[in-house]
């Protein structure tokens, strides 16, 4: 029976949290769906998570109404707009616009409604980011804060103040039943809190920092004091995001508000944090909640400076890389070079993670080669059977059966309707026959794979292809290759 899909989305977290999505949610379920589909996403961006599983659903044949509050939750990109529409016509699907009605889109009038509708909302997008960039524009003229403040900070009357409210226990001298007491209507300023505010761990990074010289050792000293589990009065934060990572402390100690200034253009733009040079850096709008002296900064800026290039740096573009985990924290390793010697280390062993030692990259080669010889020797004296084998046999035998029943049928009895299951179906059995997996156990079977000397001779081109489709998964810990999990 094919099912009545529901679908809710909001651009931003803040809508998420002024139950804008919840409305939708609530009008969807008065007007009957079988199940609702969401996203807190913009709706130029075609990847949302749960868009495609709508997207995905529709092409099974499963839907037989789509429903949403109106054409542009749905997106606002043109191109998204024209492909969405040509689906639902193709898999008979009726759309319904709760602020329009049901929208034929089997007919011209239905199709040209539709239309407009696509070109609409991509032209309101487009004035919504040119309104959004006017008001960019005239805070930056006034000197207004940035909607985004530093940790250590908040936004009172348009300017930045440092955030007095205490909000965390150190862990020495935390009493025994501070869960509770954070819970409790006990006063800020209790003694039996013990609690530090924003502003006072953010002082005392940037003293740490100066007396240590050390990202690392900062973010360790922090971790000690305050624990990776941070307690709010009231309600639990998740985390501090600055006690995370050796880079992100280090943007944070260079932010120029923390000197009293107002910074624009310096937050990230399609992944990828602008130079300091191009920030835009209003002076002294602050100065009385400034948190560090120009003096500070500027050692600040030579420790940092001198701590660039230096041997050890991660290289992120290694094969393996994304592969190789850390067993104790679960964190994935960082490829670092030393010297002749090329190794792997997690990327959390000089903040929260006590796995210091690393793994040189021979032996985790070594352990892979050996891993995937023993795997194919298993499997070609029927030791062990390939992994999922039965399972995707039988669900390309039944594809292949599918598609053999409607060319056994009478073709002059064959619709449309027909034609497009035969189509899906043909594309359902190539996708199953090319998944990556199938690929590897075409690999493991072959006899020269369980030849160990055949893996030593491989370039390290080659060595990237068949361990990208072979290697799912290697844990480390110590100094040592714990386990090398196999897609097959």
């Amino acid at each position: 029976m094919k099912l009545t899909i529901g679908y809710a989305r909001v651009s931003t977290t803040e809508q998420f949290y002024s139950q804008s999505l919840d409305r939708q949610i609530d009008i969807l379920k008065e007007h009957g769906v079988d199940k609702i589909f969401r996203d807190v996403e913009s709706g130029a961006n075609s990847d949302r998570a749960e868009f495609q599983q709508l997207i995905k659903l529709i092409q099974q044949g499963e839907v037989r109404t789509l429903k949403a509050v109106a054409w542009d939750r749905l997106m606002r990109d043109p191109y998204m707009g024209f492909f969405v529409k040509d689906l639902l016509r193709e898999h008979d699907v009726q759309l319904f616009l709760l602020n329009q009605g049901e929208v034929d889109l089997s007919t011209a009038a239905g199709e040209l409604s539709a239309d407009m509708q696509i070109m609409l909302g991509a032209y309101e997008r487009k004035t919504i980011i040119e309104r959004i960039n006017r008001v960019h524009k005239s805070r930056r003229k006034d000197q207004i804060a940035w909607q985004v403040f530093p940790f250590g900070y908040r936004i009172i009357n348009n300017k930045y103040e440092l955030d007095t409210t205490p909000c965390v226990c150190p862990i020495e001298g935390r009493p025994a039943n501070y869960r509770e007491l954070s819970f409790e209507d006990e006063p800020d300023n209790s003694s039996k809190l013990l609690s530090w505010s924003k502003a006072r761990i953010s002082r005392e990074m940037v003293e740490s920092f100066l007396e240590l010289r050390k990202a690392s050792k900062v973010l360790q000293r922090m971790h000690a004091r305050f624990g990776s589990s941070i307690i709010k009065k009231r309600k639990p934060v998740v985390g501090l995001a600055i006690f995370g990572t050796i880079s992100g402390l280090k943007r944070w100690l260079r932010n120029p508000i923390l000197q009293g200034h107002t910074c624009y253009q310096k937050y990230p733009r399609k992944g990828k944090y602008p130079d300091i040079n191009e920030w835009n850096v209003i002076p002294n709008t602050h100065p009385g909640q400034a948190l560090i002296t120009s003096e500070e900064y500027q050692e600040i800026e030579e420790i940092i400076s001198s701590s660039f290039g230096k041997l050890g740096k991660p290289e992120r573009t290694y094969y393996l890389t994304g592969k190789v985990v850390c067993q104790k924290c679960g964190g994935s390793c960082d490829l670092k070079r030393g010297g002749q010697y090329s190794y792997y280390a997690c990327g959390h062993s000089r903040t929260y993670c006590d796995s210091r030692k690393h793994v040189r990259l021979e032996r985790i080669e070594e352990a892979i080669i050996y891993r995937i010889s023993t795997r194919a020797n298993e499997i070609y004296l029927g030791n062990t059977a390939l992994t999922e084998d039965s399972a995707e046999l039988a669900k390309t035998a039944e594809i292949k059966k599918k598609i053999q029943d409607i060319e056994n049928l009478s073709w002059s009895k064959v619709d449309r309707d027909l034609s497009n299951i035969k189509r899906d179906l043909c594309r359902e059995l190539e996708t199953e026959m090319n998944k990556p997996r199938k690929v590897s156990q075409e690999i493991i079977r072959h006899p020269q794979a369980q030849n160990i000397n055949f893996w030593y001779t491989l370039t390290k081109t080659e060595r990237e292809i068949f361990y990208g489709k072979l290697v799912d998964r290697i844990l480390i810990v110590d100094g040592k290759v714990l386990a090398i999990d196999l897609s097959v």
